[in-house]
């Protein structure tokens, strides 16, 4: 017996999914287009990111979708998006605006 080596397992890993993916069936692959709402409740989602933007950058079309299933998502910044001045970039107090703005959109 020959040792396993990690090309080996990548190579075999690859055709296992392979064979997976081309196994399923096209409609159980591509799933449902829209989540289901259970029950009557809405949903409090929140989506945080690190800057100003971030959230909406990365989740934007769940964020809609969610959104217009009427749940109420909340974003969180974990920081106001000012950068140093010594960097010459732009103040909390002008980027938070533009945000709310475009959010409104």
């Amino acid at each position: 017996m020959h040792p396993f080596t990690r090309r080996e397992g990548l190579i075999q890993a690859g055709r296992i999914g392979s064979a997976l993916a081309v196994g399923l069936p096209a409609e159980e692959a591509a799933g449902k287009s829209r989540p289901e709402q259970h029950g009557a409740g809405k949903l409090k989602i929140i989506v945080a990111g690190g800057h100003p933007g971030d959230p909406e950058y990365g989740c934007g079309g769940t964020i809609a979708l969610y959104t217009d299933l009427g749940n109420e998502v909340i974003l969180l910044y974990l920081n106001n998006g000012e950068w140093p001045a010594e960097k010459g970039g732009a103040p909390a107090s002008v980027r938070m605006p533009r945000l709310v703005r475009r959010a409104r959109f």
